[in-house]
């Protein structure tokens, strides 16, 4: 019997995610459209989907990204690639992986530390789990890094943030020539 979903193909485990949906879940983006555009024949392999990035949150700077798992299945190559790939570019980035989609069972956690040196250990249970997010947390707080990319989006204030806000509901209501976006652009780039 096939399981019936009302989900696209690029929803590869429906069941498991009929199970676990994510907080503040807004629906389905249908990422179909875009599948064959992966590949040079345009022809699609199962393996040619995008990805989604399970958790992530960012403090002063610094992201934590977590890929969650249920126990026993292991992480896609392609997901390992793009999350190592960005870790190893950002010493920003700390990767937790987390088994256990109901209860956090145990994982391991990756950083890049000044020097290009890498850590990476594992924990196991909800409190380890609790007091490596508590650390991270800590960490980022206590080391605010004011030269990434998002340091202009944290000085945005008052007028600017204002002007920010319009450009971005203009957008979304399809005007991408409006003048907040034009002015936005000129002060960004120079």
């Amino acid at each position: 019997m096939t399981y019936q979903t009302p989900y696209p193909e690029t929803i590869k485990h429906p069941k498991a995610f009929d199970r676990n949906k994510p907080p503040g879940f807004d629906g389905v983006f249908d990422w179909t459209w875009m599948l064959n555009e992966f590949t040079p024949n345009g022809q699609a392999k199962a393996t040619d989907t995008p990805m989604d990035v399970d958790a992530l949150k960012e403090r002063r700077g610094h992201l934590l990204i977590c890929e969650t798992k249920e126990v026993g299945v292991p992480w896609q190559r392609g997901t390992a690639i793009g999350l190592f790939t960005l870790a190893h570019a950002h010493p920003n980035i700390t990767l937790m992986s987390i088994w256990g989609k109901l209860e956090p069972e145990f994982g391991e956690v990756f950083m890049e530390v000044p020097g290009g040196k890498q850590e990476r250990y594992q924990w196991r249970g909800r409190d380890e789990a609790t007091a490596v997010v508590a650390a991270w947390y800590a960490m980022a707080n206590k080391n605010p890094i004011t030269t990434a990319p998002s340091a202009n989006l944290l000085r945005l204030q008052g007028d600017d943030l204002k002007q920010w806000n319009e450009m971005r509901k203009a957008q979304a209501n399809g005007n991408f020539n409006s003048p907040q976006w034009a002015t936005r652009e000129e002060t960004t780039n120079g």
